[in-house]
């Protein structure tokens, strides 16, 4: 699996007239190498590849890394990178520019006067958005341990609880289920809170009626899951069913023509006439989808500046959401892959008010 990521990594700097990258990013370096913990960092030339660490890390990296070649070093990166360089007769280093800051890019030029180092688009984020069957597996494992945990906790969600305890009782579901970690802080937002799309879980006590937007993932064997369910704390109102009607048959539609070929943007488009119809588009104040894996927001992107074509094996999701001020929001998530016939959804947690 390794050797094919090098290699087909290898053909993308070939074409990007790329000698010789260098990998600092935690998701990067574990893809490439394998070594957990966010640890470590990858240099990768046309002919062999290297993971650069530091002593705490080296009895790990010997155990979980067989196929580059382990550098330790003690003190600077950049001496080890200079070290490196002279011995393998690297003298241009490409890094990815998104990856590191301006300050951090001025540094790496400051301290290996003798190579020159350049600014390269993402190539191996875009290596990363299609994923091979072992990775779809583990976020296939990464979406049923988070369903299985909102499954069980969804019917536990009450007036008189706090957002933090609703939190804090999934996330420790998602670890009685499997989840070695968190794809990131579990999001609870409820009553006005709820138009919030990021918002993070509060001292606020559920009230009768409340909104309830819950966002969670789990994490497995290094790859994400994201799922977004809306309830709320009591019966639902007239309007609050009008509101998730449309935002389920938003993204309903959108995944209807989720498959190879179609662009991210046109289905951020189709999604946002559904909310029209509704006069909610103005409401839906984020894109649609992101890809998902060992980052819960990767690459492809549903910006309009970059749409990109689906093709098999990206995993993707599609939010629609609805946020109205000072009343509430409703958000419904779902982890799709997309197939080489169409796509399937990979989130099967209970939607709706459980009625």
């Amino acid at each position: 699996m390794f050797a094919d990521r090098l290699r087909r990594l290898r053909e993308r700097m070939a074409a990007a007239g790329v000698p010789a990258l260098l990998v600092t990013d935690a998701a990067g370096c574990f893809y490439l190498s394998g070594l957990t913990g966010g640890e470590g960092t990858v240099v990768v030339t046309r002919e062999a590849g290297y993971l650069l660490v530091d002593p705490r890390i080296t009895c790990q990296a010997r155990e979980e890394v067989g196929h580059l070649e382990i550098k330790e070093f003690r003190g600077s990166l950049y001496g080890a990178l200079e070290q490196l360089a002279a011995g393998a007769g690297i003298t241009s280093l490409a890094f990815e520019a998104a990856n590191l800051s301006v300050q951090q890019a001025d540094r790496l030029k400051e301290k290996l006067p003798g190579i020159t180092c350049v600014p390269v688009p993402e190539i191996l984020a875009e290596l990363r958005q299609v994923k091979e069957p072992e990775e779809i597996e583990r976020i296939r494992r990464a979406a049923a341990i988070t369903d299985a945990a909102w499954d069980e906790i969804r019917p536990e969600i009450a007036p008189g609880l706090t957002e933090k305890e609703v939190a804090g009782w999934l996330e420790y579901a998602l670890r009685c289920h499997g989840a070695d970690g968190y794809a990131f802080p579990t999001i609870v937002a409820s009553g006005p809170r709820a138009a919030m799309a990021h918002g993070t879980a509060g001292e606020r006590r559920l009230r009768p009626g409340d909104l309830v937007v819950v966002d969670m993932g789990a994490v497995y064997q290094g790859y994400c899951a994201d799922l977004t369910r809306t309830v709320v704390a009591g019966k639902p109102d007239a309007r609050q069913r009008e509101v998730y009607a449309a935002v389920k048959r938003s993204g309903e539609t959108a995944l209807a023509l989720a498959a190879p070929g179609v662009k991210t943007d046109f289905l951020e488009q189709v999604a946002r006439e559904v909310l029209k119809e509704y006069g909610l588009e103005e409401y839906f104040g984020h894109r649609l989808g992101h890809g998902v894996g060992i980052s819960v927001h990767e690459g492809p992107s549903f910006s309009h500046e970059a749409s990109v074509e689906l093709v098999p094996g990206m995993v993707i999701t599609i939010e629609p959401g609805v946020y109205i001020p000072d009343w509430g929001g409703v958000r419904i998530e779902n982890l799709v892959l997309v197939t080489a016939s169409g796509s399937e959804v990979l989130s099967r947690a209970v939607e709706g008010w459980g009625e």
